[in-house]
């Protein structure tokens, strides 16, 4: 009997070991379900993080192309800009150099005016001299020709005589 009360209590302590076993299995199994369903939420709020730093990084390269368009038209327009500006330039060196001959021009019409002036009156005093000295060529003329016909009138009277 005392074996089979040896036998029994080395049972009843296997069995209190076992149950202490269990009991702590059950315990560190309780803690890893904590543990887990722990981890699983982080893992939700991971997940939920990772899709929202995609959406983050999606709307950032939309940007990004939006930009680099942006920035090529910029780029585009700056160049037509530039070009526009060589040929506002050009025009303007056109126009200064245009004004400048228009000037020139205009000063030698005004000079072509005043030699054109000069030269009407010059030419008006030479008429009005021409008609002066015709008048007296006439005279002259005339004193001549009564002149001639006195002489001979009085060459014919000598002649009569």
């Amino acid at each position: 009997m005392d074996k089979i009360k040896e036998k029994l209590n080395s049972l009843r302590d296997e069995a209190e070991k076992a149950r202490a076993r269990a009991d702590d299995a059950e315990a560190q199994a309780a803690s890893y379900k904590e543990e887990l369903s722990k981890k699983d939420q982080e893992i939700f709020a991971l997940n939920n993080k990772i899709s929202n730093l995609e959406m983050d990084i999606s709307r950032a390269d939309k940007r990004n192309e939006e930009l680099s368009v942006a920035k090529a038209e910029s780029d585009g327009d700056r160049t037509r800009l530039e070009e526009l500006q060589r040929k506002l330039q050009m025009v303007e060196e056109q126009l200064e150099e245009k004004e400048r001959l228009l000037n020139d021009t205009t000063q030698k019409l005004r000079n072509f005016e005043l030699q054109t002036e000069q030269l009407d009156r010059q030419c008006s005093r030479l008429e009005s001299e021409r008609t002066e000295l015709e008048n007296k060529l006439n005279e002259m003329t005339e004193k001549y020709n009564n002149t001639k016909s006195e002489l001979e009138s009085t060459l014919q009277g000598l002649e009569d005589l």
